[in-house]
């Protein structure tokens, strides 16, 4: 997806939210946003939110002198995440179709990162799951896909919200017993999104394989990735990608004439703001579930 004009006073807010886990200074907090402002300013329409963003952050990060400012609230989020695990848990089981509902609460867990304060109890987080509208009109066709795969690349978005896909890799496992899943996290820090450190922490590495795409990204930017990573990709019998900066990298590689078109991902995502909501056609807060390739 092309970055769009509302983008920008977004990355710039990303960004000053950022330095400000790091100083309070005036004087750096504007050189940080200057920092940013030359980098939207010197980015072509074609380039993605989240492609701007990770510019934005590496170049931030050194001059702060700080490459990994969201490392307390990875952490946080994780053990925030943990004290709902077993109510998640109780929920999927309890559900008629525990794919379906581990899906949806995993969706929802997509919120964390902008909902943090807010999720703070196991009660709030399992309220957000009875409220939250769960448009997974592919479903069906998922779950045929999963039933059907050898092999799924399972793309992964923050910390915090990684631990409930612990919970989905298990009801992917029950559907097909030799489904075989790699997870893609990050390979050095960047803004709140899961690494391997986060990954283990969450115990992501007892049921599945960890990898990441080879380059220091937001998202993933298939045409930027490594040669294995691609290959790894499109080897793989299913793709589920989580969140935003996932949807807005992936989505238009897959697309007719592209180079990777023809090659399914599904997406798993909260909707976090109207530009994604318009072009998915979506609301807001909406959780859904989409296919796209």
């Amino acid at each position: 997806m092309k970055v769009k004009p509302e983008c920008y006073p977004c990355i710039m807010r990303a960004l000053l939210k950022t330095a400000r886990r790091v100083s309070e200074d005036e004087w750096l907090l504007r050189k940080v946003l200057g920092e940013t402002m030359d980098v939207l300013r010197n980015s072509h329409t074609e380039r993605t939110p989240p492609d701007i963003a990770a510019e934005s952050y590496i170049r931030v990060a050194k001059l702060l002198g700080n490459r990994d400012p969201y490392a307390d609230e990875r952490r946080d989020l994780n053990k925030l995440a943990k004290k709902v695990l077993p109510a998640a848990e109780k929920l999927i089981n309890a559900a008629a179709d525990p794919l379906f509902a581990a899906l949806k609460i995993a969706a929802v867990a997509n919120q964390l990162d902008a909902l943090t304060t807010e999720l703070s109890s196991p009660q709030k987080i399992l309220d957000a799951y009875d409220a939250a509208p769960f448009h997974a009109q592919d479903y069906e066709e998922f779950r045929n896909d999963v039933q059907n795969a050898a092999t799924l690349l399972f793309i992964f978005d923050n910390a915090g919200e990684i631990v409930f896909d612990t919970l989905l890799i298990e009801c992917l496992k029950k559907v097909n017993k030799n489904l075989s899943v790699t997870g893609v996290v990050r390979r050095a820090p960047m803004f709140n999104d899961a690494t391997y450190e986060d990954a283990a922490d969450a115990g992501v590495d007892r049921l599945a394989s960890l990898t990441d795409c080879g380059v220091d990204v937001v998202g993933t930017p298939l045409h930027t990735c490594s040669k294995q990573f691609r290959d790894l990709f499109l080897s793989s019998d299913l793709v589920l990608a989580k969140g935003q900066g996932n949807y807005e990298t992936l989505e238009g590689e897959v697309r007719p004439a592209q180079p990777f078109a023809g090659k399914a991902v599904y997406f798993l995502l909260t909707i976090k703001c109207e530009v994604i909501a318009s072009f998915i056609g979506r609301s807001v807060g909406d959780a859904v579930l989409i296919k796209e390739g």
